[in-house]
């Protein structure tokens, strides 16, 4: 279940009962993966768009260390495929 608010979004998971309070970008993620999968080069090169940024090699690391948090959380599943 999703709550947006001006600025954050909230997240609960009904899986193990936590409510997440998630900035704007991760927000984001979590939105465009919900819609359907994507690789990180796809995922960061969207977001980069939608935020008016360069897709550079440190945008996609960030990018990366979002996904990381956000699966350490059990927000989003890494696929090795």
């Amino acid at each position: 279940m999703w709550q947006e608010w001006e600025v954050d979004a909230t997240i609960f998971d009904r899986t193990t009962g936590e409510t997440h309070l998630l900035s704007p970008l991760p927000a984001e993620i979590l939105r465009l993966l919900s819609v359907e999968p994507m690789t990180l080069p796809s995922l960061s090169r969207k977001l980069a768009d939608a935020c008016e940024v360069d897709c550079t090699v440190e945008w996609r690391a960030r990018v990366e260390r979002m996904l990381d948090e956000l699966a350490s959380l059990a927000l989003v599943e890494k696929s090795s495929g």
